[in-house]
This record gives structure tokens, sequence and C-alpha cells, in this order.
């Protein structure tokens, strides 16, 4: 299956799980295949498009890494992730199993954490929704290392575009650090 999404001004991302593209994303992708063959490329892949409609859109950009914020995701809702990583480096066919029919990833930044340490404040058992970037831990507690990075990512998994949002917005008020800004989950 595939994760394809939108992405919401470089923030918010929600993504459907589907074992079809749509046909702009699959014409983009059957024009890769000759190079990632003959590149023997093996990698992870995302592409940005702009949608016009059904039968115009425009080629943005070409990833070959796995794609920032949702890649946070993949840990907890990719169920094989191990064995896909595994399998795809030693040539085997793999099937993804996502636990999940959309998924979502919503990054949280801190003007104050680019030139600051910021102490993370995120009970332990929303640990599984809020993930952490560039973080170090000091007895027992958590601080975002200082730098552009957003410092954590809020992701969320439902059967509903609408229970993906509910999620990432109730777990983005949950997660707290100095200066977090929180104004993209509404």
């Amino acid at each position: 299956p595939y994760l394809v999404g939108y992405e919401y001004h470089k923030n918010l991302y929600i993504a459907k799980v589907t074992d079809t593209l749509p046909p702009a994303i699959e014409e983009t992708m059957k024009a890769f295949i000759p190079v990632l063959k003959r590149l023997d490329y093996r990698g992870a892949l995302s592409t940005e498009e702009k949608i016009v409609n059904k039968n115009k859109h425009y080629f943005l950009d070409f990833c070959a890494r796995l794609p920032s914020p949702l890649s946070a995701l993949y840990q907890e809702y990719i169920l094989n992730w191990p064995d896909v990583v595994y399998k795809i480096g030693k040539k085997q066919e793999v099937r993804l199993d996502i636990k999940h029919k959309y998924v979502g990833a919503l990054p949280l930044k801190s003007l104050h954490g680019e030139n600051h340490w910021l102490k993370l404040d995120v009970d332990k058992k929303d640990r599984d929704h809020i993930k952490f970037r560039t973080v170090t831990q000091n007895n027992g507690k958590y601080y975002a290392v200082k730098g552009p990075i957003d410092p954590i990512v809020i992701i969320y998994g439902g059967n509903t575009v609408d229970e993906v949002l509910n999620g990432l917005k109730k777990y983005a008020e949950k997660a707290n650090a100095y200066g977090l800004d929180k104004d993209s989950i509404y």
C-alpha cells in the first residue's frame, strides 16, 4: 500500500492508506521507474505535487528519503517496519502492514527552542502519540537540543480523517514545552 496525503503549509500531514495511486501521482511514479531501476534504488521515496484536477498536476519535489514529519509514525503504525527495512535492503519482497486507514503527523515548534535547550514535559503514557526529535535525556527528563528542528511530532491513526484530526488535537494539547506553538492544531 501507499500513503497518499496532503501536507498543509509544511505542517499538518494527513495520509490515506491505499493500494492505488491517484492517476497524476501514478504518472509521476511511472516516469521515475527506469532511473530508479538503473540506480538499484531501494530506499524511501516521497514526492510533492500540486494536484490541480484529475488531469492536471505539477511535480514539485522528489525526496529520496523518509518523508518528514510523516515518518515519525512509521515505527508505530507500520506493524512490520523492521521487516520492511530489512527485506528492502536484501531485495526481498515485502508488503507494508499498516495499522490504520488514515494517519496523520503534526510537528510542533518552539521559537524559544531555536536558541535554547527546551525541557519537554510529556506524560510517559502519551509517548506512543507524542514523538521527540533531536532530544536528549538527563535525570529522567527530556530536553530538545536547541535548533530549528520541531522538537515534537504528534502522530495519530484512525478510520476517518476526522478521527485522526481529533486525535492529533488531543495529543497536541497534552504536549508541553516553553514557547510550544500549538496554534496550528486549530
